[in-house]
């Protein structure tokens, strides 16, 4: 998706960890006790896409992907009273978080449509917003999607890049005609 667009020569940074999930490292805080009896629920943070680079406009981007999944496990006892342990695990939710710091004499007039750039923002129809911010050298948008599939993630990506471009593009334009006067 990003090679047409990557500065060539430019340095692309991929930090990948397909370890499971659900381990010791990636615990969230402590183990907590439900108010459902006996139950104990351990929350889970698995940051395991993290890129960085550099696009042929100069501008550098870094894109992050984390899930985070919830182990419930309790005591269960059968009709005989023998005790087992139950455990299960699963999935809550992907963020996605994508930062683009740019050149602030090129793209200039961002701080104009700062208050109107969240309508530009288009994303996939699962796709919920949770953070855009904008200053004179960076943009940052954070998503949350709540299922996982390969499918549904790199549609998010490619959205939160258009969207942000679609941004950049229309302050360059407006640079460029107040550059004119």
């Amino acid at each position: 998706m990003l090679n047409r667009d990557i500065k060539e020569g430019s340095v692309l940074t991929i930090l990948a960890d397909f370890n499971k999930a659900i381990s010791k490292r990636k615990k969230l805080g402590k183990t907590s006790k439900s108010n459902l009896g006996n139950r104990k629920i351990t929350n889970y943070f698995d940051p395991w896409l993290d890129i960085q680079g550099e696009f042929s406009d100069r501008t550098k981007f870094r894109l992050n992907i984390a899930e985070y999944y919830r182990n419930t496990s309790r005591w269960k006892t059968s009709g005989s009273g023998k005790r087992k342990w139950k455990s299960k695990d699963k999935f809550k939710k992907v963020d996605i978080s994508l930062q683009l710091i740019y050149s602030p004499k090129k793209y200039g007039a961002v701080e104009i449509l700062e208050k109107d750039a969240i309508n530009a923002i288009k994303l996939t129809q699962a796709a919920k917003l949770k953070v855009f911010k904008i200053s004179p050298k960076s943009m940052f948008l954070k998503i949350h999607l709540p299922q996982k599939s390969p499918t549904s993630i790199y549609e998010a990506v490619t959205s939160m890049f258009l969207s942000l471009y679609q941004i950049l593009n229309l302050a360059r334009t407006l640079s460029k005609v107040s550059n004119q006067y």
